[in-house]
């Protein structure tokens, strides 16, 4: 079936935020229980699942993203990072007040299991969706960085050196903040292989 048949047919469609699927402690992602909600809506003919936005969130709306291009990282699938053998700690989302900071925990182990653990190509892909994805990626891990640096605040109430994006402390700051810059890297990466992106 061509792309202009499906588009200009009678379809059925429905809305839902992957977030509100069953899945693991905190949220709905864009693993298993995705999957088996796409065949369902296949088996119903609902031909169209509209998600909503899906963009890291800088507050609980979707609709406020802090990228167009970036994938939320609370919907990459912890499932899909422990079968490929990059998250190996226990799963003790109770240690945790907040659920999206046992997710992130999870993530942080996550990039470490796959610094260790990843074969040659999938660091290599790392590079790659970096290298690719530079007009947009660079900026945006160091802004995430620098955010999380400031504990949240807007990024008008930085220092001025940063806020006015002077290049020295740019430098400085991508120097200082090389680790967490990477973990918003492979983030991305681990949203797209997870098809967010």
């Amino acid at each position: 079936m061509s792309l202009s048949q499906v588009l200009n047919g009678r379809r059925a469609g429905l809305v839902l935020h992957p977030t509100s699927l069953p899945g693991p402690p905190g949220n709905g992602d864009l693993g298993s229980e995705a999957y088996h909600f796409v065949d369902f809506l296949q088996s119903c003919g609902v031909g169209v699942w509209q998600m909503l936005p899906i963009g890291q969130p800088q507050s609980d709306s979707p609709y406020q993203c802090l990228s167009v291009h970036a994938g939320s990282h609370w919907l990459i699938s912890l499932e899909i990072l422990r079968a490929w053998g990059w998250l190996t700690v226990p799963d003790n989302p109770d240690d945790f007040a907040d659920l999206r900071d046992y997710r992130d925990a999870m993530l942080v182990h996550a990039y470490a299991g796959f610094k260790e653990k990843a074969d040659a190509q999938s660091k290599q892909d790392l590079d790659a969706f970096i290298e690719r994805e530079s007009g947009w990626l660079r900026d945006y891990a160091l802004f995430v960085a620098l955010k999380d640096e400031y504990l949240g605040l807007c990024w008008q109430d930085w220092p001025h050196a940063q806020s006015s994006r002077q290049p020295p402390a740019l430098r400085a700051a991508r120097e200082r903040l090389e680790g967490a810059i990477h973990q918003v890297y492979s983030n991305n990466l681990f949203s797209t292989a997870n098809g967010m992106i």
